[in-house]
């Protein structure tokens, strides 16, 4: 555990090669999420034709999907491939953090602002209908 916190073992530009339960998880869950990503791009304008607010989800969705599989797949090549200075630990671990905060983010906006906007547009169908 004290290895974790060295200098030498995230900025290594020659890093050691994944462990093989490691080397699967990672490239299952990129491999995935970048699958996914792709099959709602397909799909998204035949699900979302008359509905902004899940057209928007969707776009949300997907974006994360592509961008946390696409790029993490090349960082996960990089460091397979043991490519010095681009295959160090240290990218690998900072993109799946950026990912996180983004899936927060993104959390966020489904359990906060969707609400609120399906509400609003609830009262705004109501008055509409008096008028």
């Amino acid at each position: 555990m004290s290895e974790l916190l060295t200098n030498t073992y995230w900025f290594n530009p020659f890093g050691d090669y994944f462990s093989t339960p490691a080397f699967w998880t990672l490239l299952i869950i990129f491999s995935a999420s970048a699958i996914l990503g792709i099959y709602l791009l397909a799909t998204r304008a035949a699900k979302t034709k008359h509905n902004g607010l899940l057209k928007k989800t969707y776009t949300i969705c997907l974006h994360w999907l592509n961008s946390f599989g696409f790029a993490g797949l090349v960082l996960f090549g990089f460091r397979h491939y043991r490519i010095p200075y681009l295959g160090m630990r240290v990218w690998l671990g900072v993109w799946i953090l950026i990912c996180f905060v983004w899936l927060l983010t993104i959390v966020k906006y489904f359990l906060v602002d969707v609400p609120e906007k399906k509400k609003k547009f609830e009262q705004e169908n109501e008055i509409k209908k008096y008028i």
